[in-house]
């Protein structure tokens, strides 16, 4: 995935998350934590790509 489609992932997972934790009222409900879940994958996909880049710039 190229990491403009990552980003725009990640900014709706960021707002999906925010919408059920105010839809539960909790931050450990099943929802909320799979979400959550997804965010941080796709988060960490990110960072590694980020990683990646800086190691082959010379």
């Amino acid at each position: 995935m190229d990491s403009n489609l990552l980003l725009l992932k990640i900014n709706q997972l960021r707002n999906h998350l925010e919408q059920a934790v105010h839809e539960h009222s909790s931050f450990t409900a099943e929802p909320v934590i799979l979400i959550s879940r997804s965010l941080d994958d796709y988060i960490v996909q990110f960072q590694k790509r980020l990683h990646s880049r800086e190691n082959t710039v010379v």
